[in-house]
C-alpha cells in the first residue's frame, strides 16, 4: 500500500512520564515541519481531525514518534491556512498501540501517548510504559 505522506508541525517540548516532567534534546528544533508517513490517512472534516493508521511514523528534526495509529486533533475555532507548516489549529495529538519515542538519546514506549498543545505536554501512559535512560531524579 502507498504511504501517505503529511506536513505539519507539533510542538513536543517536554516529556511527561510517571509524572515527572524530562527535558527533550536541548539542540530540538520544534518549529522544524513535520512528516508523518502511514499506510492509510483518513480525514474526518467534521471531527477536524485526521487520522494515519498502519505503519505511522512522525519525524520532527530529532524526534521520531512510532505508533499503530495517530490522531491528529484541530482546533475548529482557528481559521485553516494554506500554510501546511502552520501548527497555530494543532490542539492535541494521540498516538496508540505500539507507541514508541526517540528524541536525541532518549527513548519511551507506551501503549498510548498524548501530546497537548496547549501546554506542550507529551503524556505516555500503558502497560508497556517505560523510559531509557532513566528521568534524572
Amino acid at each position: 500500500m502507498a504511504k501517505i505522506i503529511g506536513l505539519m508541525m507539533i510542538l513536543m517540548t517536554t516529556l511527561v512520564f510517571a509524572e515527572e516532567k524530562t527535558g527533550i534534546s536541548p539542540d530540538f528544533l520544534p518549529n522544524q515541519p513535520l512528516q508523518v508517513t502511514a499506510d492509510k490517512m483518513v480525514v474526518h472534516q467534521e471531527a477536524s481531525m485526521m487520522e494515519f493508521v498502519g505503519n505511522v511514523r512522525a519525524v520532527q528534526d530529532n524526534a521520531l514518534l512510532l505508533a499503530d495509529l495517530i490522531k491528529i486533533f484541530l482546533d475548529p475555532s482557528q481559521p485553516a491556512t494554506e500554510n501546511t507548516s502552520d501548527t497555530s489549529r494543532i490542539k492535541q495529538i494521540v498516538a496508540l498501540d505500539n507507541v514508541e519515542y526517540t528524541a536525541g538519546d532518549r527513548q519511551a514506549f507506551a501503549d498510548k501517548a498524548v501530546y497537548t498543545a496547549a501546554d506542550e505536554i507529551l503524556v505516555l501512559t500503558g502497560k508497556m510504559s517505560g523510559c531509557s535512560p532513566e528521568p534524572a531524579g
